[in-house]
């Protein structure tokens, strides 16, 4: 576990900014954030055998947590959809259709004695999953921002600094997801990365990634 650190940032006016940077003290043998590699999820990728693939691999890993409650980050309500209707594990699964219903499914998830799993892809922040409310996840896909949206697509391609803002975004994202189901010291579950462009981004991003998600990471 890495110490209790004193740094400075540098602001534009010349002055400098002095902060703690405090270290988690979850055991990182609490979270695994395991790679799984699955398929290219990219747009030009992810073609029906990789989706397929996707639907064996989330079935072993239910057939693995089969007394457990997890969450299945989708990413997008397509991929969600493809979930629910492939699984062999109907009985388990729960889903929503829109932004309306999500916290009708969160409750359904949380208050269920039965193991559900919830596919969703807008649960990767502000959702406390902590102890058997979710024992294990799966984010499908690497949650790059959408560049259909207009207002991101513009600052991604506004040059070198939109391609790193767009970048620390997604590592953002993966950072959030993988908080959802492990939440005090005490606590445990397991995080699957299916996306065989996780390596790669990783590798780019890696020292952007905060040191307790880094020592979590198995490969």
């Amino acid at each position: 576990m890495s110490k209790l650190s004193e740094e400075t940032i540098e602001l534009p006016d010349g002055s400098s900014l002095g902060f703690l940077r405090v270290p988690s003290y979850f055991p990182k043998e609490n979270q695994p954030i395991i790679y799984l590699p699955v398929a290219d999820f990219s747009k030009k990728s992810a073609d029906e055998e990789a989706m397929e693939l996707m639907i064996r691999v989330i079935d072993s890993l239910l057939d693995k947590h089969q007394g457990e409650k997890g969450l299945i980050h989708a990413v997008s309500y397509s991929i969600a959809r493809y979930i629910v209707g492939r699984t062999r594990h109907q009985n388990r699964i729960i889903s929503h259709s829109d932004a309306e219903t999500r916290g009708d499914a969160l409750e359904q998830l949380i208050t269920s004695e039965f193991p559900l799993v919830l596919v969703s892809p807008s649960f990767g922040r502000g959702v406390d999953l902590y102890g058997d409310r979710a024992r294990f996840q799966i984010c499908v896909k690497i949650p790059f921002p959408d560049l259909g949206d207009k207002q991101t697509s513009k600052r991604r391609w506004s040059g070198k600094g939109g391609e790193r803002w767009y970048l620390l975004e997604t590592v953002r994202a993966i950072v959030q997801m993988a908080g959802r189901i492990v939440r005090s010291s005490e606590d445990w579950g397991a995080t699957y990365i299916f996306d065989e462009r996780w390596p790669r981004f990783y590798r780019q991003m890696q020292n952007d990634f905060p040191p307790w998600f880094r020592e979590a990471t198995v490969w």
